[in-house]
């Protein structure tokens, strides 16, 4: 047997952007544990790997910070970009904006995970391919359009029962 480890990748060039959250310092951008603390993010260096195609976060604005906090943006990681790899369409439920319904307060948008864009949507001709080939997922509604197939809540007894744990003529 051979002991050899897989090199790690190096990012490519175009990948590699400024850190938003301390905008290419490498220093805490709010200086909360001393004037020489690094950069949560970017630990230090000033940038961090953002693979290609990438979109600005439309959630903190590219900026890195969560909106009205001094925590590091949820969505892109304190980055200010996300991979936009096989996103095409603005988000139908946040138009595009990345948050959600104003009466939640700062949070992403869940249909796009705050990023804005999703996927295109397959057509039902390529759907019903994919359940050809992966019959364990159109089971369990996973492709389907309008989401998963909704499941109802079980007692923890019944749950037992359907494994056949409970023995007949118990309480219950």
């Amino acid at each position: 047997m051979s002991n050899k480890t897989a090199a790690p990748t190096l990012p490519a060039p175009g990948d590699m952007i400024a850190c938003a959250f301390c905008r290419g310092t490498g220093k805490d951008p709010f200086g909360l544990l001393s004037e020489r603390s690094k950069c949560q993010v970017c630990v230090g260096t000033g940038t961090v790997v953002v693979r290609q195609p990438r979109l600005r976060c439309v959630f903190c604005g590219g900026s890195g910070v969560y909106p009205d906090s001094r925590l590091t943006c949820t969505v892109c990681g304190g980055k200010g970009a996300n991979t936009a790899e096989g996103l095409s369409e603005p988000c139908p439920i946040c138009r595009g904006t990345g948050k959600a319904d104003v009466s939640l307060g700062h949070q992403p948008c869940a249909a796009c995970r705050g990023m804005g864009f999703v996927a295109p949507r397959r057509e039902p001709v390529a759907l019903a391919v994919e359940a050809r080939r992966h019959p364990e997922r159109a089971a369990a509604g996973v492709g389907k359009e309008g989401g998963a197939r909704r499941r109802t809540a079980a007692s923890p007894k019944a749950k037992l029962k359907a494994k056949g744990a409970v023995r007949k003529g118990t309480p219950t």
